[in-house]
């Protein structure tokens, strides 16, 4: 959704930390895949779609502007509640990272807050198409 603010390093870090998001409750959804999917098309990824380890570490410091560390905690976020259900594991994982990225209490809340709107509307259209 927000993919085009990111630079290719930064997009490459962002997908192997959505991996790891997807498979941090043990519980792979189809609508976290659905969603993952259509961030592979916005970044121009399709057929090619990078895959990692998802025991790797990822390097944190490629987001090297606030603008860019917002876009990543929004985008893992929306991830995370795209099917419904917010698991511990997976808040933890969320939380673990905006911390690391060093995005305030109050930038947290205002990114919670775009994820679930942003996954409220993307349920409600699939649910409207079909």
């Amino acid at each position: 959704m927000f993919l085009h603010i990111l630079d290719k390093a930064e997009k490459t870090a962002f997908f192997n930390l959505a991996q790891q998001m997807i498979v941090a409750d043990g519980i792979v959804a189809d609508a976290e895949m659905a969603y993952l999917d259509r961030l592979y098309w916005e970044a121009g990824y399709i057929g090619n779609a990078p895959i990692a380890d998802v025991d790797t570490e990822v390097d944190l410091s490629v987001f090297d502007d606030m603008r860019s560390r917002l876009v990543l905690g929004a985008e893992l976020l929306i991830i995370s509640v795209v099917d419904g259900e917010y698991h511990s594991a997976e808040a933890e994982f969320a939380n673990r990272i905006i911390d690391q990225l060093g995005i305030s209490a109050e930038q947290h809340a205002a990114i919670c807050h775009v994820a679930e709107t942003a996954a409220d509307a993307l349920v409600s259209m699939r649910n409207l198409v079909g």
